[in-house]
């Protein structure tokens, strides 16, 4: 009885006390970062790409505009150095219409014609010979100063403009009281060249006097305008 016992005990001890480890332990599952998948991938580049031509379609206005206002900017310098520059050679031209000078007769008819052109520079010419005459005879010195003067239109796009100015006229003549006028002009301009110079002169009414130097009728040597248009 007890000798089987014993052997029972022995086959028992044979046997292994630990657990078995398996021979294939499974490995750990892999953790990719930043990849994300093929649809997520697609939308993020579709996000750049929308991002990056919303930013073009920006500059492309911003340009657009600031061309805009410096090209408003560029024009109104433009057509303002335009206003000022006809306003000067308006200013010159009524001057050198209405003076005359009895010590330079072809000077002031030079100067004259250099502030004309067209028509009014065709009759200037034709009628010059007699303007010449009657100033030697007559020795009348006509000087002109602006009191004022205006544009009362401007299209530099086609070199037009008119202009309106008072005058103060003065003519004086040996042995004789200097006799002063007021009188009113219009000019119509046309650009030759760099200079506005004057197509049409025409005055406005009679000459006014002013003060007491005017002379009485019949007193005033008989001199024509130097400009036509009276």
């Amino acid at each position: 009885m007890s000798q089987h016992k014993d052997s029972e005990s022995g086959a028992n001890l044979e046997k292994p006390t630990t657990p078995s480890v398996p021979e294939n332990t499974p490995e750990e599952p892999t953790v990719v970062l930043d990849q994300p998948a093929g649809p997520e991938r697609s939308d993020s580049r579709s996000l750049v790409t929308v991002g990056a031509a919303g930013l073009l379609v920006v500059s492309v206005i911003a340009a657009a505009v600031f061309g805009f206002l410096w090209f408003g900017d560029h024009r109104d310098e433009t057509r303002a150095q335009a206003r000022d520059a006809a306003l000067t050679d308006a200013r010159q031209a009524a001057v050198n219409l209405m003076s005359i000078n009895p010590d330079d007769i072809d000077g002031s008819l030079a100067n004259i014609r250099s502030s004309m052109t067209g028509d009014l520079l065709k009759q200037q010419e034709e009628g010059q010979d007699q303007l010449k005459q009657t100033a030697q005879d007559s020795k009348t010195r006509i000087k002109a100063d602006v009191e004022g003067i205006t544009l009362t239109s401007l299209n530099s796009e086609r070199d037009h403009a008119s202009a309106f100015a008072v005058l103060k006229i003065t003519r004086s003549w040996p042995g004789g009281q200097p006799a002063t006028f007021r009188q009113l002009w219009t000019l119509d301009l046309v650009k030759v060249g760099s200079t506005w110079k004057a197509e049409k002169a025409q005055n406005l009414g009679e000459p006014v006097p002013l003060g007491t130097s005017a002379p009485q009728q019949g007193s005033t040597p008989q001199t024509s305008t130097p400009a036509p248009g009276n």
